[in-house]
């Protein structure tokens, strides 16, 4: 079969970091006559065109009713990158006609470069040891920590110091500062609240000073107020429980299960924290998750049976005013009713809904669900256990805004079962709650980058958003795994993505590659969806060299 009339330049490629003339390319079938397949030629060579950013909205064509230019056309395409490796190109068929590729099918292109004129990554900027502090040790996250913190320390010295209080702090007081910091836990994490300092952030106009929006765009880092909050209250309540113990022995609050309830919240709230340490969490994921809900219910329902007999031991110390009354009068009875109120909200949002699940490979599927108005850039909460297990997955805007789909691929038990033996309804709790994807909007340019099913988020923001954006993605077998499709949608967003079939070509020099398509695409910043090791070293890698980098971190 002749393809050369029905070739048109390669709008997808795949960037290796090997040539191996040696791999025989995937067989490819177009069931739709006026829809394109994907051919697979690992002996040929590709480049890289520049970026078509302009300055207004893109302009996105349908891939169908684009032409082929003629074969001589090749000679004049403008300067870019090329490799020796796996070419993904799309050819068009003939209304009526179905081709089918057999895989000994080529078409080769002039290169414009040769793979060694790549842009090599520049040295690190700094010191090593400075490096390491400020983007490791003291990012975004690990500052916000430590100011929460730092100012709860403060409080906490000026209250243990401060006059008339040879007996320690007022047992009020203290409780009031834990509570405090309980209610600011959980509010941090409510979605609610999340999409409102979202909304804020996305508020800045692209014509702001580029560092006012790249400071803006590390808005998802909010979890360090959650976790320094969280140590925070184990701090003040660790007083609480001293001065209660105290008071126990000197015979001045005789209650047992004011005692009792203080010493098994204690346990409690430390388990929660220890689990959540990084190492311990990545390890004992499902525990810390079972653990960290459970003991959180138990916790705040173990708060409200201490915070009223707390309040009736001292009234009756003290003689003055009625329980009801002098819970009313308590700073801590209020934080902890808002934060019941925080944690209830998102239940009455349960919904069990229709899914329509549609089988993508044995890696991957894609669930559609109708009634849920997507939310680009934002994720949805679902689960077939409400009270075991929830897992949060991209919004892919569907054909109306009350639609959306999500990828599901095989990352553990869950979703491997999810793969096999989809459901036909399941629980959706909360709102669609906005990522790090959605600050994409406040850059003029971005380069995305996924591996995996990490396309799904990068395209729950480029189909709905006009983000003048460069996808680059890895993964293996993008055709066989995720479909003609997803592939589709990839390269309407960016007719010039970059996609890596690493099942033929090898896993590339990430880095190198987002830093060269940040170079050549002028663009400011670069977006990462991957796993969370990958994720940190390039985001490491490219702002260790003055590029803006954002991805999901382990506590976003």
């Amino acid at each position: 079969m002749d393809f050369h009339s029905d070739t048109r330049t390669s709008k997808v490629s795949s960037i290796g970091v090997r040539d191996d003339p040696s791999t025989e390319a995937n067989a490819a079938m177009v069931q739709n006559p006026s829809s394109k397949a994907y051919l697979q030629n690992p002996s040929s060579k590709t480049h890289l065109r520049p970026s078509s950013f302009q300055d207004g909205p893109r302009k996105k064509t349908p891939l169908d009713h684009q032409t082929s230019p003629p074969a001589s056309s090749m000679e004049s395409l403008p300067t870019g990158i090329s490799t020796d490796t796996l070419i993904i190109k799309p050819v068009f068929s003939s209304p009526g006609l179905r081709y089918q590729l057999d895989g000994h099918q080529a078409v080769t292109e002039k290169p414009s470069l040769p793979q060694e004129d790549l842009e090599k990554l520049p040295l690190k900027r700094e010191r090593r040891w400075w490096r390491q502090l400020r983007h490791s040790m003291l990012a975004v996250y690990q500052r916000i920590f430590s100011l929460v913190f730092i100012a709860n320390a403060i409080a906490f010295v000026v209250l243990l110091t401060a006059d008339g209080n040879e007996s320690g702090p007022p047992l009020s007081s203290v409780a009031g500062a834990a509570s405090a910091n309980l209610f600011v836990v959980v509010v941090a994490r409510q979605e609610y609240f999340v999409n409102f300092i979202f909304f804020l952030a996305r508020s800045m106009p692209r014509s702001a000073p580029l560092r006012l929006r790249r400071m803006m765009a590390k808005i998802y880092h909010y979890g360090g107020v959650h976790s320094g909050s969280a140590v925070a209250c184990i701090m003040w309540f660790l007083l609480f429980t001293v001065l209660i113990t105290i008071q126990w022995v000197k015979g001045d609050l005789r209650s047992i299960p004011v005692l009792s309830l203080t010493y098994i919240l204690l346990i409690e709230l430390i388990l929660i924290s220890a689990l959540a340490i990084p190492p311990i969490r990545s390890r004992y994921h499902n525990t810390f998750e079972n653990v960290h809900r459970l003991a959180g219910w138990s916790s705040l329902a173990l708060f409200w049976v201490l915070i009223p007999l707390l309040a009736n031991s001292l009234r009756i110390h003290t003689g003055n005013d009625s329980l009801g009354v002098f819970l009313v009068k308590s700073p801590a009875f209020w934080f902890l009713l808002a934060s019941t109120l925080c944690i209830i909200r998102p239940w009455l949002d349960l919904r069990y809904i229709e899914a329509y699940p549609e089988y993508l490979s044995n890696h991957a599927v894609r669930i559609t669900f109708k009634h849920i108005k997507n939310a680009p850039g934002a994720a949805i909460r679902i689960s077939d256990a409400p009270l075991k297990e929830w897992h949060a997955f991209a919004c892919i805007p569907g054909p109306d805004v009350n639609t959306c789909s999500i990828i599901v691929s095989d990352a553990g038990d869950w979703t491997r079962q999810q793969i096999a033996h989809p459901a036909q309804k399941y629980y959706i709790r909360g709102i669609p709650t906005a990522g790090v994807m959605s600050m994409a909007q406040v850059f003029n340019r971005v380069v995305m980058v996924a591996t995996g099913s990490g396309i799904g988020p990068l395209l729950s923001i480029l189909m709905v958003y006009d983000v003048p954006s460069r996808i680059l993605w890895s993964t293996p077998s993008p055709l066989q795994t995720y479909g003609k499709k997803l592939m589709d949608e990839v390269t309407d967003a960016d007719p010039n993505a970059v996609i890596i079939d690493t099942r033929i070509s090898g896993r590339p020099d990430m880095v190198r590659l987002a830093y060269n398509l940040y170079i050549q695409t002028k663009a400011e910043a670069v977006f990462i969806i991957s796993n969370p090791k990958l994720t940190g070293k390039m985001v490491y890698g490219l702002e260790s060299r003055g590029v803006p980098a954002y991805g999901p971190i382990w506590d976003s």
